[in-house]
């Protein structure tokens, strides 16, 4: 047999077989191949049933001997000539559970104890799947096999008053962490993007107003750290009241102990929904870079036409009525009878035959929070073309189509009825008035290789265009790479041949850019703008951003991916099972949810 077959036979005998016929053995005392502490680990392969090593005859002169690891049988072909590097590379795996007949035995005891406890503590069947549950079975594991006596769980188990000390010390601990990093964060002049939202708890009428930062660290890793999620101060939840309470959130993450300065505020992006005190002119925008939410926009667009409201009148409350309704009252019917559909098929049990892979997929189940918080995928390059796809939809359509669905299949679509054309014009009108584009979401959309050569395509006012550009051109320049000079004293970008390897800790990207794009962006000639977006290299516009404006970029895009993020988060905890947490205890807790990892 060949050397590689011989090692697939050794591993199964020595890592799967329940029956050995084969173990590692210390290496005889005048047989060691050298006095190498390597060996002290390793030894040789020996067969059960003779004695003997396993070795393999390469050639006259060469002769492959087999070693294992001595704690986990992990086996390695050697040779005089190759040394020992390989044996060095070698990592113990975590021991698991050799799979066995007491195996099963073991898995199912635990299986049952874990029901037993959903039942006793009414807690959900998905608890044995999280990692904090896990990670506290495993420490109370590693803690049982390092101990040589019986260990009782309810000696290691302390009371809850206890518990939440350390909760409340760990919480202080990580706070002070958070603050050092962030701090030295602002202090490099990087920039970074904040999320709030405020919202009531029903069961006991308190509010809540979260509070998450966004920035890219300096490993070019994202970051979403929630600072708080405590109760409002205030009765009133006006502009200035929110812009105040949200100063008094930051303020020890700054470094700016007494009043927020002008460079820190700079450096400072924040993402909301449109909601008036939100985006009051006294409020937020007024301190801050703001960028309202664009899923929000929508959202407002499709409820303002297809929800119902209540009026007063004649000081009543009236009944929900669709305020739309004579425009398009087959549309509204429809809506109406499928709610009504969904209601009959809940009642009378149909929903029990739905497959239950269907109904897990939902994301709005119970324990399902983190499939919501989708804010680490960026998406605000991709906002114009959302709107722009948006406008398509409402266009009216007067003519029977051919198109093909999923499967292939071509399928005949009619001309949109009379009902069907109101409701597309109503929904047009609100996206046209509500979702408004930025420069900001030019800016990025530019920077999108795919999306630049059809950024004209996308119905861009061209005074937007042009506000973009020169934040491109603005930030290329104030965020130029560090020249050096070389001989003929021209200056140059530092590439990765010629600077110092010690000083590129914020290198993320190597980054190759021409100077005379620089010069261009830098001079006042009076070139086309559109020209000089158009000459410069995408992936070298790319790291120039990168490098110092893609952090608060990256940061509004969370909101721009999904509404109220925050809410899904902080409100899972807040629930009807845990609404008698002080709002102390939901601030540490969802802290210490979102910065764990800082204690490692």
């Amino acid at each position: 047999m060949k050397a590689h077959e011989v090692k697939k036979e050794l591993q199964k005998s020595l890592l799967e077989a329940e029956v050995l016929d084969h173990v590692v053995v210390r290496w005889p005392q005048k047989e060691q191949p050298s006095s190498n502490s390597i060996w002290d680990e390793f030894g040789p392969v020996v067969r059960i049933c003779d004695n003997r090593r396993v070795e393999v005859q390469e050639s006259d002169a060469i002769t492959i001997t087999f070693v294992g690891c001595k704690k986990c049988s992990t086996p390695y072909s050697w040779t005089l000539s190759r040394g020992t590097q390989s044996l060095r590379k070698h990592n113990c795996p975590p021991k698991s559970v050799v799979a066995s007949s007491s195996h099963s035995i073991v898995q199912w005891m635990v299986v049952k104890s874990c029901a037993a406890m959903c039942a006793v503590d009414m807690r959900p069947f998905a608890i044995v799947s999280g990692e904090g549950f896990q990670s506290l079975l495993q420490t109370v594991l590693d803690i049982g096999v390092a101990s040589k006596n019986p260990i009782r769980i309810k000696d290691l188990l302390n009371d809850e008053v206890t518990v939440k000390r350390a909760a409340v010390k760990t919480y202080k601990t990580i706070r002070q962490v958070l603050i050092a990093k962030l701090q030295a964060h602002f202090q490099d002049k990087m920039v970074a993007g904040c999320t709030l939202d405020i919202w009531t708890e029903p069961l006991t009428s308190i509010a809540y107003m979260s509070v998450t930062m966004h920035y890219i660290d300096v490993d070019f890793k994202h970051n979403a750290r929630t600072l708080q999620v405590d109760q409002f101060p205030e009765v009133s939840h006006t502009a200035v009241a929110i812009l105040k309470t949200f100063k008094q959130c930051i303020i020890p993450f700054t470094g700016e102990f007494d009043s927020m300065n002008v460079p820190v505020k700079e450096q400072i992006r924040i993402t909301t929904d449109h909601a008036s005190n939100n985006c009051g002119e006294d409020g937020l925008p007024s301190e801050f870079q703001w960028n309202g939410c664009a899923d929000h926009s929508i959202s407002t667009c499709l409820s303002f036409v297809l929800d119902k409201r209540t009026s007063i009148v004649n000081g009543k409350k009236s009944k929900p009525y669709y305020q739309f309704y004579a425009n398009a009252p087959a549309v509204f019917d429809m809506l109406d009878n499928c709610k009504a559909l969904v209601t009959y098929v809940k009642r009378v049990g149909l929903n029990k035959q739905l497959t239950p892979k269907l109904k897990q997929a939902v994301a709005t189940r119970w324990i399902a929070t983190k499939e919501l918080e989708a804010f680490k995928t960026p998406t605000l390059h991709l906002v114009t073309h959302w709107r722009k796809v948006l406008l398509e939809h409402c266009d009216i359509v007067d003519e029977e189509r051919v198109v093909k669905d999923k499967d292939g299949v071509k399928v005949t679509l009619p001309p949109d009825s009379k009902d069907f054309l109101n409701i597309k014009d109503l929904i047009k009108y609100q996206i046209l008035e509500k979702f408004m584009l930025t420069a900001l979401h030019v800016a990025t959309t530019y920077l999108d290789p795919r999306q630049k050569p059809i950024i004209s395509e996308l119905e861009i006012d061209d005074e937007l265009q042009r506000e973009a550009i020169a934040i491109i051109k603005s930030t290329m320049v104030q965020n130029s790479p560090p020249t050096l000079t070389i001989d003929d004293k021209r200056p140059v970008l530092a590439t990765a041949c010629n600077r110092h390897p010690r000083k590129r800790k914020r290198a993320a990207i190597s980054v190759v850019f021409p100077c005379r794009c620089i010069n261009d962006f830098s001079s006042n000639d009076n070139d086309d703008d559109q020209d000089d977006i158009d000459n410069v290299p995408n992936t070298a516009t790319l790291e120039i951003l990168v490098i110092a404006e893609l952090q608060a970029y990256e940061a509004f895009t969370l909101s721009n991916a999904m509404s109220e993020n925050n809410f899904s988060d902080s409100g899972s905890t807040v629930s009807k099972k845990r609404n008698q947490l002080k709002p102390s205890t939901v601030n540490i807790l969802m802290f210490l949810r979102s910065n764990i990892d800082l204690t490692k």
